[in-house]
């Protein structure tokens, strides 16, 4: 039973293995030490982001092509202290 059940597990990861290998591009169909080709799409005008808190969530994204999006962040270095005499400056 027990070399059954190995032997099942055996093939489970083999069947795995063959799926993930011919689903995957580049593991077959590039060369030794070619990296993959990356699409990366042309980038049309700007947008602001819509920022919320959470439980809420911004709305949803309507456009049908790749934009900046630009978020404008507000930072403040604090000093913390992580233990006793030991402090840390940080970022908020």
């Amino acid at each position: 039973m027990n070399g059954t059940r190995i032997l099942l597990v055996t093939l489970v990861l083999l069947c795995v293995a063959l799926v993930l290998g011919l689903t995957f591009p580049w593991s077959s169909s590039a060369a030794e030490g070619d990296a993959p080709e990356l699409y990366l799409p042309e980038i049309t005008g700007t947008e602001q982001a819509v920022l919320t808190q959470a439980p809420n969530v911004p709305p949803p994204i309507t456009r049908d092509h790749a934009t900046r999006v630009v978020v404008e962040l507000e930072t403040q270095e604090v000093v913390r202290e992580l233990a006793d005499g030991v402090e840390y400056a940080l970022w908020t």
